[in-house]
C-alpha cells in the first residue's frame, strides 16, 4: 500500500485577486511565501518522496517546505481554458452563481476550450496506478482541481458533502492507494499549522 499526501500550493496574487489561474504559471505572492514558511510538516513527511506539479507555485511551495520535489506532469492544474485570468465572481455571475466543475464538482462540465474534471481524473489516475507500486509515502504538491479530482475518485464521483473538506494550503489530506491503483481516503483536513 502507498500513502499519498496532497498539499495545495500557497497563495498567489491571482488567488488574492480572485482570478482563475488554471495552467497560467503565476508564482507565489509574498503573502503566500510567508504562509507556507509558517507551516510545520508532520515528521513522517519530511523524509517521504516528494513530487510536484511543474507550475512554479507548486514547486516553490515544496522548496519553501525544505523539499526538492520530482516534477510530475500529471499533477498540473486542470486546464480552465478561456476562463483562465477571469474573475471567479464574474464567471459565477455568468453561470447562475456556480462555476461548473468548481462549485458543483461536476466531473463532466468543462469551460470553453478547457478540460473537465473527468479529463483531469484520467490523467491523474494513470499516475496513481504507477505510484501504487511504490509501497511508500508520497507527498504531492498540486492544485485544487487535481485535489478535487482525487477526492472524486475516492468517493466514486459522488461527494456526499463538500463543507467538511478544506482545500486551503494550510491543510493536507491523506489517502491510501492499493496495488490496483484504487484510492481511499484515510484522513482529511490535517492542519499543517499545528503539526
Amino acid at each position: 500500500m502507498t500513502e499519498l499526501i496532497l498539499i495545495r500550493h500557497g497563495p498567489t496574487t491571482w488567488n488574492e485577486l480572485g482570478l482563475l489561474q488554471g495552467r497560467t504559471d503565476v508564482p507565489l505572492s509574498n503573502y503566500g511565501r510567508t504562509l507556507i514558511r509558517d507551516l510545520k510538516l508532520p515528521r513522517e513527511l519530511i523524509n517521504a518522496k516528494w513530487v510536484s506539479s511543474p507550475l512554479s507555485r507548486a514547486t516553490e511551495t515544496a522548496n519553501i517546505l525544505g523539499q526538492n520535489p520530482t516534477i510530475e506532469n500529471a499533477l498540473i492544474e486542470t486546464d480552465w481554458g478561456e476562463w483562465e485570468g477571469y474573475e471567479l465572481s464574474k464567471i459565477r455571475d455568468q453561470n447562475n452563481g456556480k462555476i461548473p466543475g468548481i462549485d458543483t464538482w461536476d466531473i463532466y462540465a468543462s469551460p470553453p476550450s478547457g478540460e473537465s474534471l473527468h479529463i483531469t481524473q484520467s490523467r491523474v489516475k494513470s499516475w496513481l496506478e504507477e505510484t501504487s507500486s511504490e509501497n511508500s509515502t508520497t507527498v504531492a504538491v498540486t492544485h485544487k482541481g487535481v485535489i478535487r479530482s482525487i477526492f472524486l475518485l475516492a468517493f466514486g464521483n459522488y461527494i456526499p458533502t463538500l463543507s467538511n473538506i478544506n482545500l486551503s494550503p494550510t491543510f493536507c489530506h491523506k489517502f491510501s492507494i492499493n496495488s490496483q491503483g484504487t484510492i481511499e481516503i484515510m484522513q482529511v483536513n490535517i492542519n499543517l499549522r499545528h503539526s
